[in-house]
């Protein structure tokens, strides 16, 4: 008996996230990739968010086994 090799599909969601925060606007553009496979090493996501504001003190940079974080 054959057993086809799973298909590895990356999917990647450009996700636009705004706030208010004090009297400053923050909006980030965060890239989100994940697998539909959940391999250990291929199960991290990332997700880079870069300031759109005036405030540019850092970009976010979030890694994370889960998306629920």
């Amino acid at each position: 008996m054959e057993f086809a090799e799973p298909t590895l599909t990356l999917t990647a969601k450009l996700v636009q996230v705004s706030y208010q925060q004090a009297t400053r606007n923050y909006n980030y553009d965060c890239l989100i990739v994940t697998d539909n496979l959940g391999l250990g090493r291929i199960r991290k996501w990332f997700s880079k968010c870069e300031s759109l504001s005036t405030d540019r003190r850092s970009p976010h940079v979030q890694e994370s086994d889960s998306l629920n974080t």
